[in-house]
């Protein structure tokens, strides 16, 4: 049920764009920024990962995917609320976005 509702809300965003408010934005950004740069960051194990390195399509894709290259399920490392919104706030700053951002760059 978690994951269907999760599945929604990231389609949800997707069609309609709805425009999340500077608190969620923020909320996202710093999510992203300590969930996933405690491997994405400069200076880790792994690649270092921008909103602008997918468009808002393939962002969504990967998350619907739910696929990680080092762990299958990301609900392991993150919990539903934060996926969802860490996946609007790379959405709504991917490549082809309106407002591109480079997670550095903050």
């Amino acid at each position: 049920v978690m994951k269907q509702t999760t599945i929604a809300i990231l389609m949800l965003g997707l069609v309609w764009g709805t425009p999340a408010s500077s608190h969620a934005r923020d909320e996202g950004r710093e999510l992203f920024r300590t969930k996933c740069g405690q491997c994405h960051a400069p200076n880790q194990d792994h690649a270092v990962v921008n909103p602008v390195d997918k468009a808002s399509i393939q962002w969504n894709r990967f998350f619907l995917r739910n696929k990680h290259r080092h762990f299958q399920d990301l609900r392991s490392l993150i919990s539903e609320k934060d996926l969802v919104l860490i996946a609007d706030y790379l959405k709504k700053h991917a490549s082809d976005s309106d407002y591109p951002e480079v997670a550095g760059e903050l």
